[in-house]
């Protein structure tokens, strides 16, 4: 993006004029081809990572660079391959009875592209995210025109390049510390970046993206007056992610109940009852029906984690936006208008549960709640007054203002461009510790795999066993490490038949219809029992052996010692 952009123009018009510009008109809200050429550049550099994925590791590449990613895939083919085609069992569970019970569309979509229109999973995984870009591009669009007429595409590019001074404080403390440059730039962002705590970070992941078009949507709708149509991409949302879900309809309760409070008219009151509706419908399938499965019960003990947000984490990340909507605020003399009040709102909302560690006895991911949905409501607060600001910057001399905006722009895009590169830098050179690899014998396996009935395989490589729901109808014994019941205990009860690099089939359980072990391991005791034959000729990686005897189909128990 040029300095030029931010030059006035005279069609702009004064944003702290008597007239408010974030009222409802829709001049200038049509995107020319130039600005839909403009947007399109801000955002296709989000696509970087994925793309370094695909040029550093060639025919290993698998599409998927976070851990999390193959799982969404995994539970849509479920549906079709272990489920009724609607509903899915746990993909991570190797019960045979493993009820039935997750309906999440965005999954589905994923799991029909991939087990019925035989898609490649990681390419329907990147692609899903570049078929949204213009779509999430032009929801931000909608949302800062109705903050401003004036400076829109410099205001588009801040909100999707825009964060705070997490990497830049991080590689400061380095020099004094001697940390090394690539750790120092998370120092205070957690999970090296990957819980998004801006805007446009989010447009990196699939299912992230998803679910910010989804909020978008619903924002833009309260915000433009149609508050009932902002039910439905809430409904939609809180169909496929319980976390982001229950966060919107928080918000939106909350705003239809004042709004139900202020104008005392029966509309107001039936668009409350549809949101607490969706929200009773939410918290009774996530809180009351699913743990009524012993299953469910368990993995959901497993998922109350403290992954929680340091305050420093909170200070270095909001800070320089809530400065912004402050100021904005304070030349308002506080005087909120209905789009502040919902913003401030919605930013309530999410900062609440994103800090519910500090509130609750028993934690739920915290950090799942930031996500840019703290961020991006003080951002938007805040448009008036950058506006106001890069106005101010025209006074300057010519010869100061130009390296002054530059340094500006550069100190607001810090924190997302030391992510992108030092993403792209581990995703090309595969040193990261996210991300997944297939080699040609890994994907030979896969292929002697494919015409198996969900059998219940077990892998000694853990990576492998996770990923092999997502490619290949079956049944790991160890799969997500979050979702696969007993995930630890279940390590424990098969260290003894891989002792000593060998392998002692009579150790396994009798469930386990599949063992893929590595090339270099022992299988003597495999070769002379009359019970397992090899499925694989061994290649370089891999031996994969089936069993052959008759054996129940009941998966036992873990035992019960206790795990230290």
């Amino acid at each position: 993006m040029s300095l030029s952009s931010l030059q006035q123009t005279p069609a702009d018009v004064d944003i702290l004029s008597s007239t408010s510009p974030a009222g409802n008109q829709t001049a200038g809200d049509v995107l020319s081809w130039r600005q839909w050429l403009l947007m399109m550049a801000m955002l296709l550099p989000w696509l970087s990572i994925v793309t370094a994925h695909y040029l550093g590791n060639g025919s290993q590449a698998t599409g998927f660079f976070q851990y999390d990613q193959p799982y969404y895939v995994a539970n849509g083919r479920a549906a079709f391959e272990r489920g009724n085609g609607v509903l899915y069992p746990n993909p991570s569970d190797a019960d045979p009875d493993s009820p039935i019970i997750y309906f999440h569309w965005l999954p589905w979509i994923m799991g029909c592209c991939v087990s019925v229109l035989h898609c490649e999973p990681g390419l329907v995984n990147a692609a899903l995210t570049a078929a949204l870009l213009p779509l999430f591009g032009w929801l931000t669009w909608k949302l800062i025109c109705r903050r401003t007429q004036q400076r829109r595409m410099s205001m588009l590019f801040l909100a999707l390049w825009g964060g705070g001074v997490l990497s830049l404080l991080g590689i400061l403390k380095s020099f004094a510390t001697g940390t090394s440059l690539i750790e120092a730039v998370f120092e205070f962002d957690p999970t090296n970046g990957l819980w998004f705590l801006n805007w446009g970070r989010n447009t990196v992941y699939s299912v992230e993206i998803t679910y910010h078009c989804l909020v978008a949507a619903a924002w833009l709708c309260v915000l433009t007056g149609r508050n009932r149509l902002a039910l439905l991409p809430a409904g939609l949302l809180a169909a496929t992610h319980p976390w982001s879900g229950i966060e919107l309809l928080l918000v939106l309760n909350a705003w239809f109940l004042m709004e139900a409070v202020r104008h005392r008219r029966g509309e107001f009151f039936v668009n409350l009852g549809i949101a607490v509706l969706l929200l009773t419908l939410l918290l009774g399938y996530y809180k009351v029906w699913l743990p009524r499965f012993p299953t469910h019960a368990a993995l959901q003990d497993t998922w109350s984690l403290n992954w929680r947000m340091e305050w420093s984490t909170v200070l270095y990340a909001y800070t320089p936006v809530a400065t912004l909507a402050f100021l904005a605020l304070w030349k308002k003399r506080f005087l909120a208008g209905r789009q502040e009040q919902f913003l401030l709102l919605a930013a309530a909302v999410a900062f609440g549960l994103t800090i519910h560690d500090r509130i609750l006895p028993r934690p739920v991911q915290p950090l799942h709640f930031s996500r840019g949905y703290i961020w991006t409501p003080l951002f938007l607060i805040g448009i008036p007054q950058v506006v106001h600001l890069i106005s101010r910057l025209q006074r300057i001399p010519t010869q100061w203002r130009r390296p002054l905006i530059a340094a500006c722009l550069c100190l607001a895009v810090f924190d997302n461009v030391a992510f992108s590169l030092t993403h792209c830098y581990w995703q090309y050179t595969a040193t990261g510790e996210e991300g997944f690899l297939l080699t040609t014998d890994d994907r030979a396996v896969l292929d002697v795999l494919q015409t198996a009935e969900s059998p219940v395989i077990f892998c000694e490589d853990l990576d492998f066993s996770y990923l092999l729901p997502t490619y290949v109808p079956s049944r790991p014994w160890l799969c997500h490490k979050f979702n696969t019941p007993d995930y630890v205990k279940r390590q424990l009860q098969l260290r003894p038949a891989l002792a000593d690099n060998g392998f002692q089939p009579e150790l396994l359980p009798p469930a386990i219809d599949i063992v893929i072990l590595k090339a270099a391991r022992n299988s003597s005791a495999l070769q002379s029992s009359p019970n397992w034959q090899p499925l694989l000729s061994p290649n370089r990686t891999w031996q994969l052996w089936k069993r052959t005897s008759e054996r129940t189909a009941e998966i036992p128990g873990p035992p019960t010692t206790e795990v230290r």
